[in-house]
């Protein structure tokens, strides 16, 4: 990669948005416990499915564990989805996915290989996870985290195409360390991009030649006070693919943007 250039304040200003102490889960702490109980239920429509709230619980054990790790493996993750599923059965959790042609659903033997922590689920299937798990982000942010070291976009069992224009989020409690992994279409590895970046009330801007591993951009994350995820947009002069993530990163590729945001 070559090296970058921001059209943002210099290092050592401007670094909002804030880096608030960072914090997760340990998965190894998903034990059972009276503060996971004490949450709010509710009824999926006939199949009479009882779902816990699981981004409050999860939410509420993160601060109490004051961790700073997402789940580290497949067999982790795994645990953190049986224990969210609680006392709901594989059978019931299958049916409550809608159906229809287009619809995503997952079998009861799919979703059992992921709680046995047997494979990862494929990154198509972290927002529907979350969403049938009640992870309120959390999940589908694991099972990206857990696909960064083998990430391929370019490998032929990756049927989504690069786009210009992506979105991502990150759960409204998390704070700390997020980064967002960006890399060519493969006719266009060596080119020049400039990559626009809008997170709420900020910007910031990226242009560099990427080469294969193209360029993982890392920043920080504070709490949204209100509780509502504030999307990250991001807009490429090329199509490009990418994967959002939290935690820590390292390694040549990784550029620290952290100064580089500016008010609109």
């Amino acid at each position: 990669m070559a090296l970058p250039s921001a059209s943002a304040p210099p290092i050592g200003s401007l670094q909002l948005p804030m880096v608030s102490p960072p914090f997760a889960i340990h998965s190894s702490s998903f034990q059972a416990a009276g503060a996971w109980r004490s949450v709010a239920t509710s009824r999926l429509g006939a199949t009479g499915v009882v779902r816990t709230m699981m981004g409050r619980i999860w939410d509420s054990r993160a601060q109490h564990a004051g961790s700073t790790d997402l789940p580290a493996t497949p067999t982790e993750l795994g645990r953190v989805l049986r224990t969210l599923r609680g006392r709901t059965s594989l059978r019931q959790l299958e049916a409550s996915q809608p159906g229809g042609p287009e619809k995503l659903v997952l079998s009861k033997s799919t979703l059992a290989r992921f709680e046995s922590g047997d494979v990862v689920p494929a990154l198509a299937y972290a927002d529907h996870l979350d969403d049938l798990y009640g992870g309120g982000g959390w999940i589908g942010m694991s099972v990206r985290a857990l696909w960064r070291s083998s990430w391929e976009p370019w490998s032929p069992t990756v049927t989504s195409p690069p786009r210009r224009a992506h979105v991502g989020s990150w759960p409204a409690t998390y704070r700390g360390p997020v980064w967002i992994c960006v890399r060519p279409a493969a006719k266009n590895r060596g080119i020049y991009h400039h990559l626009t970046l809008d997170w709420g009330p900020w910007t910031c801007t990226v242009e560099s030649v990427f080469d294969d591993e193209g360029v993982t951009l890392r920043t920080g994350k504070a709490a949204d006070p209100d509780g509502v995820p504030v999307s990250l947009h991001l807009l490429s002069d090329h199509p490009v693919f990418t994967l959002y993530g939290a935690g820590e990163s390292e390694g040549e590729d990784v550029l620290d943007i952290r100064s580089w945001w500016r008010k609109r």
